[in-house]
């Protein structure tokens, strides 16, 4: 199998169109047959499937996988020294310097993936990135506590910035608080979304930070 994924993964990024904005994500395969590597998880709309990682185009173009395989993944063993979630994405990050050296792209991921070590490396190689992160990733960063800000106005944010790393961490509160940090964008100007309101019981223009517009 392992000659037949690198086939694919060789012909996506030939025929991928040139665009700044990518992502990576994971990917549920529904899978009902009987073998040993296929997963289970309870209370998830695919319960028996495959798990990839993929690299895709902001439209959804898949441009690069690899299929999960917990202690035999065949991540680069020149990222067995960080985490899962960061070698993901520094794998793909190499795939598309590879195939398209000296373009500035900007890579999206969400809350797995995200760690304030991984824009580092990825600022280093000449990559922006920008993606939700998880609040016991940013203890040393000064935000209130989420708690805390729950009890503000919506439309409420803060953020603090690695003037040395030039990383920038931003918790907005909407319906729910979305904490970002990024190695490239920034959090103003800001601009006005339209969101309903429970409590008025209508719509209402409520102001949003630039990082929270570019991962949307």
């Amino acid at each position: 199998m392992r000659p037949f994924m690198n086939a694919l993964n060789k012909s996506f990024l030939e025929f991928t169109t040139i665009d700044e904005a990518h992502s990576v994500d994971e990917s549920m395969i529904p899978y009902y047959g009987r073998h040993g590597t296929k997963q289970f998880i309870r209370g998830k709309p695919i319960r028996w499937r495959y798990k990839f990682w993929i690299g895709t185009t902001r439209l959804g173009y898949i441009e690069w996988f690899e299929p999960y395989q917990e202690f035999t993944s065949t991540i680069p063993n020149k990222y067995k020294n960080v985490e899962l979630d960061s070698g993901v994405v520094l794998t793909f990050a190499d795939e598309l310097q590879k195939n398209f050296p000296n373009l500035p792209f900007h890579l999206y991921f969400d809350n797995f993936f995200t760690s304030l070590s991984l824009l580092h490396h990825l600022k280093n190689r000449g990559l922006k990135g920008t993606g939700t992160i998880k609040a016991n990733r940013i203890t040393d960063i000064a935000l209130s506590h989420p708690n805390e800000h729950k009890k503000q106005n919506r439309d409420s944010y803060e953020y603090m910035l690695d003037a040395g790393k030039k990383i920038v961490t931003c918790r907005w509160n909407d319906n729910n608080l979305a904490t970002l940090a990024s190695n490239n964008a920034s959090v103003k100007p800001l601009s006005q979304v339209k969101r309903f309101s429970q409590r008025e019981k209508k719509y209402i223009m409520v102001e949003q930070s630039r990082i929270i517009k570019k991962i949307q």
